[in-house]
């Protein structure tokens, strides 16, 4: 799209231009408040936080409320209509610079409320993800000052652009929703270390005894084997968060688009893990299993559908062949869905 650049820009698309900068330039200035607010924290905090029980509490309120407005900037982000040509390859770039900080934030908050917990997570993930956002954020900066550049506007008219999103953002009264800054351990809790992937699915593993724990007639309806192998099908089942990444809209969109990009990532572990699961003997199991494999497969061709779509920097509507998999992996999830509800449903 550089071609864009090269472009004369007549005075209607200037004053799109710069109503777009506008807008754009609010979700920047909130981001920015946001993560000085949080910085605060840590420097205030950031010392005492495992010898002063009032300083993890805010610094965990605080990791959580930066979670947050991450994915509120992402919304205001995506909010922004009408997007002029010429602010196309920086609109791309910086929603893929929030989506990164997004990910790092969330996972940063996860990492500090099981700490809370009393679960040790390794750090490793935390800090790749931090690193995808900076070099997102590298390019972002590039595609805006070669937009500015375009637009052929002075360092004056930018500064007053920049102050009135700074004091719109001001003004506002956005705060977060209310969280519990000390939750206590569970019976259920245990210590958990890991990265990737595993570090990505803590928070389902928390709640596994409760999920894998199968119904008494569940366990009179097969042997000892298939109880053993139907337990390990439903942990991994459950981390793959399947309803969020396949779920649509009426226009057969992904209604959580993190959700499905993430799909990328999370699932193809999961299907080298089923694939290595042993046949099961009942036949209702085997359909099961074949199921959830061909879903997982679907799943993951429709989420890097959308990775490659979101990565391509353009604003044309997905192919028709984009829509087709994000359908097919939303009807094989629900189809799996009903053949795991007749396995465990009585």
């Amino acid at each position: 799209m550089r071609f864009l650049h090269n472009a004369k820009i007549d005075s209607t698309q200037l004053r799109q231009c710069l109503h777009y900068l506008d807008e754009f330039c609010q979700v920047a200035a909130f981001q920015a408040k946001e993560a000085d607010l949080y910085n605060e924290v840590l420097v205030k905090y950031g010392n005492s936080v495992t010898d002063d029980s009032n300083a993890a509490a805010e610094t965990r309120r605080a990791t959580d409320r930066l979670a947050q407005a991450a994915r509120k900037a992402l919304g205001r982000h995506e909010d922004i209509d009408n997007v002029p040509t010429p602010a196309s390859s920086m609109h791309h770039a910086w929603w893929a610079t929030l989506r990164a900080y997004l990910a790092w934030a969330s996972d940063n908050n996860k990492s500090i409320t099981d700490g809370r917990r009393g679960i040790v997570t390794e750090t490793a993930y935390t800090d790749k993800l931090m690193k995808e956002y900076q070099k997102a954020w590298i390019k972002a900066e590039k595609e805006e000052k070669r937009f500015i550049k375009h637009l052929r506007i002075n360092t004056d008219d930018v500064s007053i652009i920049i102050t009135r999103a700074k004091n719109a953002v001001s003004a506002e009264k956005w705060e977060p929703a209310s969280i519990s800054v000390d939750p206590s351990p569970t019976e259920t809790s245990l210590p958990l270390s890991g990265t990737g992937h595993e570090g990505i699915q803590a928070s389902h593993e928390l709640s596994m005894s409760v999920t894998t724990d199968l119904p008494a007639s569940v366990k009179k309806r097969y042997n000892i084997e298939d109880v053993k192998w139907l337990t390990d099908f439903m942990r991994l089942y459950d981390q793959t968060k399947l309803n969020d990444i396949t779920r649509l809209d009426s226009d057969n969109m992904p209604v959580d688009c993190i959700a499905t990009l993430d799909g990328a990532t999370i699932l193809p572990p999961i299907l080298k893990a089923v694939e290595s699961l042993p046949r099961p003997i009942n036949k209702q199991l085997r359909s099961l299993m074949k199921a959830f494999q061909d879903t997982l497969c679907a799943a993951i061709i429709a989420s890097e559908d959308v990775r490659e779509l979101a990565e391509c920097q353009s604003n044309r509507i997905p192919a028709a062949s984009i829509a087709f998999d994000l359908t097919c992996a939303a009807d094989m999830t629900e189809h799996l869905i009903q053949k795991l509800g007749k396995v465990i449903g009585e």
